[in-house]
């Protein structure tokens, strides 16, 4: 199962319990956004998750797909 890590910003200060209940991923406050980390199962997941982003005003900063060694 592949692991990602995303960086994210949004207009308004960010909610880490809503990003994780709306994504799935583990959320840390990163400067003026988040780093949310995790496994997706698939790319229809990871396309899911931007959705979800969109639909929050949240702006996609990077993303990185990560070994499974980097997963906690």
């Amino acid at each position: 199962m592949p692991y990602y890590e995303l960086t994210v910003r949004g207009d308004r200060e960010l909610d880490a319990v809503t990003l994780e209940r709306e994504t799935g991923l583990r959320c840390t406050a990163v400067g003026e956004g988040a780093r949310l980390v995790g496994h997706l199962d698939d790319g229809a997941a990871l396309h899911g998750t931007f959705a979800r982003l969109y639909r929050l005003g949240v702006e996609l900063i990077a993303l990185e797909r990560r070994s499974p060694r980097h997963a906690p």
